[in-house]
């Protein structure tokens, strides 16, 4: 995924306003270790970003993922994430969950307790339903509230 993604930052033409490396990592296994020997420094604040990911994790994964990322943080890193909607994997989400079956993937985790989950970890959080028109800065957004995005800073820093 690193180099689809380093792709389409070059084909953009713009220019990185900050130091990015792409470091491909096994959730399953050390990947702050692997962090660490790309070079990543943890005691200087960091941006984190969490996307299409937790669904697909059990909680006890995804517990331990923010565990490790609030671990390797500095005061004022910053966090973004999504998470599904504890609705999305009861009726009110079946019609979107067969079609991610279809694909060969299941939801395996949800919650609608970002603010005091992210909280516990030390991160101060604002949570906004998929649907905000907020987050869609002036685009469209989910036509369905099937998710929750999160901002958040790490307590000492400014938020």
């Amino acid at each position: 995924m690193t180099q689809f993604k380093d792709a389409l930052i070059a084909r953009s033409g713009l220019p990185l306003a900050c130091e990015r490396r792409g470091v491909a990592a096994d959730l399953r296994e050390d990947w702050q270790a692997a962090l660490r020997t790309a070079g990543f420094d943890p005691g200087q604040p960091t941006v984190w970003l969490v996307e299409g990911l937790l669904m697909y994790l059990a909680d006890t994964a995804g517990e331990a993922l923010l565990a490790g990322l609030t671990e390797l943080s500095a005061p004022g890193s910053r966090l973004m994430l999504e998470h599904l909607k504890a609705a999305m994997l009861e009726e009110e989400g079946r019609p979107v969950r067969e079609r991610v079956e279809e694909q060969g993937a299941s939801w395996l985790s949800a919650r609608d307790d970002l603010k005091e989950w992210l909280g516990g970890h030390g991160w101060r959080a604002r949570v906004y339903a998929g649907d905000d028109p907020r987050i869609g800065h002036g685009r469209s957004v989910a036509p369905l509230p099937a998710c929750w995005l999160a901002t958040a800073a790490l307590t000492g820093g400014e938020y």
